[in-house]
This record gives C-alpha cells, structure tokens and sequence, in this order.
C-alpha cells in the first residue's frame, strides 16, 4: 500500500474536521493493503484513510480514479468488517479538496442527498448532466467530490 503520512501543513484542516488520524493514499496507486489497515489498527484506536479523485483536469480520468479508489475503499471496509466485526467504518466524501475540506459528510446517507442537492456545483448542460447522474447512481459518489475517505473506529 502506497500510504503515506500526511505533511502537517497539506492534510491539518482534514484531521482537524475530522479529529482522527489522517493517512493519504496515493491516487495512482490506488491499492489499499489490508495488512497496512492492520497496522495502522495496532497503533491508533481510530484513523481515516483518503485519497484525492479530482487531481487531473481530465474529467475522465478523474472519473476513472473515483471507481477505481471507490471500488479499493470499499474492499478495504469488507475485509476489515469481516476480520474485526467491532470495527465501526464508514465510506465519506470530501469537497472540494482533502486541502481545503469546506464539506465533509459520510456517503450513502441523508447528508450525503443533501449535500449533492445544495452545496455540490451544479451544470447547466443537460449532457453533464446526465453523465454525473449515471457516475453518482453508478459509483455512490458525487464527482465532483475532492476526495474519499474511509473512517475507522474501534468500538
């Protein structure tokens, strides 16, 4: 797993919304290890792992790395419910940036409806339109989010 602690000054906004510990992952190296969350369970109670989807100004390869860091995430979250069925986890998203998190809120909630209908830039143009309703249905995830995050809590 291509982990990496977060530079202080880069990710301290996100770690102070969110008050855990915050690991970055790399964007293009998507590949979450299990072992590296066991670790990283052994040391901390509780810690959230992100990873930025809007790096690129390609629209389309944003969208390629939302599914593949969306589809990574959550077979971390299905791996560590399934070893440690005390583990609280839950799957955010993060707008506009893991910079500069003017919005955080946990995905496939009411929050989440809420945030995608009043704070998440909207298009005129019917066809953008149309492709951010097809990725949101496909993916559980706005694409315009900045970021993902994957939260974990021991009870």
């Amino acid at each position: 797993m291509h982990l990496r602690l977060p530079n202080e000054k880069r990710l301290c906004q996100l770690e102070d919304v969110l008050q855990l510990r915050v690991v970055q992952v790399d964007p293009e190296k998507c590949s979450v290890v299990f072992s590296d969350a066991k670790h990283l369970l052994d040391n901390s109670d509780h810690f959230c792992v992100v990873v930025a989807t809007s790096n690129n100004s390609s629209k389309l390869r944003n969208l390629r790395d939302l599914f593949r860091c969306m589809s990574q995430l959550k077979r971390l979250q299905r791996k560590l419910s399934k070893e440690y069925p005390f583990l609280d986890t839950s799957l955010i998203g993060i707008y506009p940036s893991l910079e500069y998190p003017a919005c955080v809120y946990e995905l496939n909630t009411k929050a989440a409806r809420y945030v995608t209908e009043n704070v998440l830039p909207h298009s005129d143009k019917l066809l953008v339109m149309i492709i951010k309703y097809l990725a949101s249905k496909l993916l559980r995830a706005n694409p315009t989010i900045g970021g993902l995050g994957l939260t974990v809590y021991k009870e």
